[in-house]
């Protein structure tokens, strides 16, 4: 840190902004939609695809039908706590 202060920063110019502040003015509140979706998105899509190739390869007997119902409820259940909103605090 104070290699950066010494050094670096008085080779830069006083008039340029840091690292520091460079970092402290970058505004990601635009970014959160598609963290939100991003984050759930690839395991939803990929519980998805798991799903839509067991469907495919299934020989649908009552092993299978028993472990299909489990899969697509547990799926749905999934993908409907996956797309509601987190709370953004601990209590």
């Amino acid at each position: 840190m104070t290699s950066l202060r010494c050094d670096i920063q008085p080779r830069a110019g006083e008039g340029r902004p840091s690292w520091e502040q460079v970092c402290a003015s970058t505004d990601t509140k635009h970014l959160s939609l598609l963290h939100f979706w991003g984050t759930r998105g690839l395991f939803i899509g990929t519980e998805l695809v798991a799903f839509v190739a067991g469907i495919t390869l299934a020989t649908f007997d009552t092993a299978q039908l028993i472990f299909l119902i489990t899969g697509s409820v547990s799926s749905f259940l999934t993908i409907i706590l996956l797309t509601l909103p987190q709370r953004k605090g601990h209590k």
